[in-house]
């Protein structure tokens, strides 16, 4: 609440506040194909377009830590884009709200 207050009071935002933020919205991106990429191969949807072949090997392996600034590229990015926009993602994002689930049964 006091972050909250903080930023609304100053204005501005310091660089290591933008950084954190960053950093979570980098996670939160990553975490989310790759439930969409899960859900895909749990509901068994069909098949990648096939010049996204590397988009689902690179993304599937990538790992988030503490220092996802150090390890998310624009390569990185442009591959989650890619992804975003095929369509087996779009089916799989559809039943957005049964992904939630799917996650929480893996555990």
């Amino acid at each position: 609440m006091f972050k909250q207050i903080s930023i609304l009071t100053s204005g501005e935002l310091s660089q290591q506040i933008r950084e954190n933020h960053r950093n979570v919205i980098r996670e939160n991106v990553v975490l989310s194909i790759k439930a969409l990429m899960d859900a895909v191969n749990q509901w068994k949807l069909g098949d990648y377009k096939e010049e996204n072949q590397e988009a689902v090997k690179i993304i599937s392996d990538f790992q988030v830590d503490l220092n996802l600034s150090d390890k998310y590229t624009s390569k990185i990015g442009a591959y989650i884009g890619q992804l975003w926009k095929d369509p087996i993602i779009q089916k799989a994002y559809e039943r957005k709200n049964e992904i939630s689930s799917l996650m929480e049964n893996a555990k």
